[in-house]
């Protein structure tokens, strides 16, 4: 009698057991997440992955690089411009950039639309569209300083926009008719000067197809590569000095 009180027990409390998993299995679930596409379920939370740098394309993608975005999923290099450059990547400054087309270009974060990407001389006073000129304050920026550096060497020296004949032969350093004239150093005002023959080119026509330079006051015609740190001893400064008519002054040229 007792081995049957036993067995009874045990059936029962067998019972119990499957009665409890079945009611387990048969709870309601939580409501999963539901994203619509373009989104996706990125641990619980819902993420564009068509413009997330961090999910882009994917949960687990993130673009790299910080002139990189997300365009259509896909982690797009933003190097085509300075433009795309300041706008991709907020802490990018001015400086010296390598381009998509391996373009080196000058950007300038206060004029972030603009990509300079050459080095070139005509009147101080017709500035040709989509040409800066560089003026001595602007060339005080050490930034500036290796952009011109580096346009310079790589160029050979500078050439013509156009064909014209400067009235005197000093290098102007801004765009004023004021007779404020670019200074490399202390007394060191600027003549322009053929590269090769290296002699100066004083009240001739200046021609596209020549390569031209500088001399200082008082020294020899430089040589069509500066080093890094010329302005180091060099400090570009503006002084009056000559008259202007038709100076040459140097302008980069911009491009959006």
């Amino acid at each position: 009698m007792g081995r049957l009180v036993w067995l009874a027990a045990a059936l029962a409390a067998g019972c119990g057991n499957v009665a409890k998993a079945e009611r387990a299995v048969d709870a309601a679930l939580p409501d999963a997440l539901s994203c619509t596409a373009p989104q996706a379920d990125c641990n619980g939370v819902c993420i564009d992955i068509s413009t997330s740098r961090d999910h882009c394309g994917a949960c687990d993608v993130s673009c790299g690089s910080p002139r990189e975005a997300c365009e259509a999923s896909h982690c797009v290099d933003q190097s085509s411009s300075c433009a795309k450059i300041f706008n991709s990547d907020p802490s990018a400054k001015t400086g010296m950039y390598t381009l998509l087309d391996q373009t080196v270009v000058y950007c300038d974060a206060t004029v972030p639309d603009a990509t300079y990407n050459g080095l070139f001389i005509a009147p101080y006073n017709s500035a040709p569209a989509g040409y800066d000129i560089v003026t001595a304050a602007k060339l005080a920026d050490p930034v500036a300083q290796t952009a011109f550096v580096t346009f310079f060497n790589s160029q050979g020296g500078v050439h013509p926009i156009a064909t014209f004949t400067p009235g005197t032969c000093c290098y102007k350093a801004d765009a004023t008719n004021d007779p404020t004239f670019m200074f490399f150093g202390a007394g060191n005002y600027l003549f322009v000067a053929t590269v090769s023959p290296a002699n100066s080119s004083c009240g001739v026509a200046l021609n596209p197809s020549t390569s031209y330079t500088f001399a200082l006051a008082g020294s020899a015609v430089q040589v069509p590569a500066l080093a890094t740190d010329f302005f180091a001893t060099h400090a570009p400064t503006a002084a009056a000095e000559c008259a202007a008519v038709n100076n040459a002054a140097f302008f980069w040229r911009r491009r959006s």
